[in-house]
């Protein structure tokens, strides 16, 4: 469904390659396509997989295209094989090559 500048989208499923030739798959409830800014607000169940099965979790998250940064706004999980993070938020920065965990962070390391 479009109005103006935005796109309504409905049981997202994306799959994303970064600059450095990494894939995403990307999957939401709902998703806001804002055209003019150049930005996608997914809300609900939003789950973000990696291609090592690396895991996130979220509520909501907005994508910024050209800015290349990706903020995960609510009750963030992360969870690879040996180590888990959880946080209020956090920002993913493609360009930075940087990931930023804010809000009532918690790290659980498990040794192999």
């Amino acid at each position: 469904m479009q109005e103006e500048d935005y796109i309504e989208l409905y049981d997202v499923e994306a799959e994303v390659e970064s600059e450095n030739n990494k894939v995403f798959y990307v999957s939401a409830e709902k998703g806001i396509y804002d055209q003019k800014n150049g930005t996608i607000k997914l809300l609900g169940n939003v789950v973000i997989l990696d291609e090592l099965n690396n895991k996130t979790t979220t509520k909501e998250a907005l994508i910024e295209i050209e800015r290349k940064k990706l903020t995960l706004l609510k009750e963030v999980s992360s969870i690879s094989s040996n180590r888990s993070v959880s946080s209020d938020f956090s920002i993913v920065d493609e360009i930075n090559n940087t990931i930023t965990y804010s809000g009532n962070v918690k790290v659980v390391i498990e040794n192999e």
